[in-house]
C-alpha cells in the first residue's frame, strides 16, 4: 500500500516517525515543534525548529521524528528530476522508434518525387 502524504500537513506526537521512500528533492518543513530528520546512507542528521524546512537528498529511507509534538508539512517539487534512469531497453526502444521515424519519412519523400517505394 502506498499513501500519499505529500502536499498536507502532518501531525507528529513527541517520539513518533514517519518514513518517506525515495522522496529525493521532496521538502519537509516544521510548522510547530521541533523534528529531527535522518537520511539513509547519509550521515549528517537536521535538526528543525518551526519555520525551518529541509530537502531531502537521498533515494533511499528518510526518517522524519517528532522530538516534541510537531506538526510537518511535505511537499514533493514540481520540476522534480526524473528518478528512473534510462537503461539499455529504453535506448533502443528510442533508437527504433527514431529509425521507424526516419523510414516514414523517407517513403513519404520518394512518393512525393514519384519514385517507386
Amino acid at each position: 500500500m502506498r499513501i500519499d502524504i505529500f502536499d498536507q500537513a502532518v501531525e507528529l506526537a513527541a517520539n513518533r516517525s514517519i518514513v518517506l521512500h525515495d522522496a529525493r528533492h521532496a521538502e519537509v518543513a516544521c510548522l510547530r515543534g521541533r523534528i529531527w530528520i535522518t537520511e539513509d546512507p547519509l550521515r549528517n542528521d537536521v535538526l528543525l525548529e518551526a519555520g525551518e524546512s529541509h530537502v531531502l537528498d537521498v533515494d533511499g529511507l528518510a526518517f522524519v521524528t517528532g522530538l516534541t509534538d510537531s506538526s510537518v508539512w511535505l511537499r514533493e517539487p514540481l520540476h522534480a528530476p526524473a528518478r528512473r534512469r534510462p537503461g539499455p531497453a529504453m535506448w533502443l526502444a528510442a533508437a527504433a522508434a527514431g529509425a521507424a521515424r526516419l523510414a516514414g519519412r523517407l517513403r513519404g519523400r520518394a512518393a512525393a518525387d514519384g519514385a517507386p517505394a
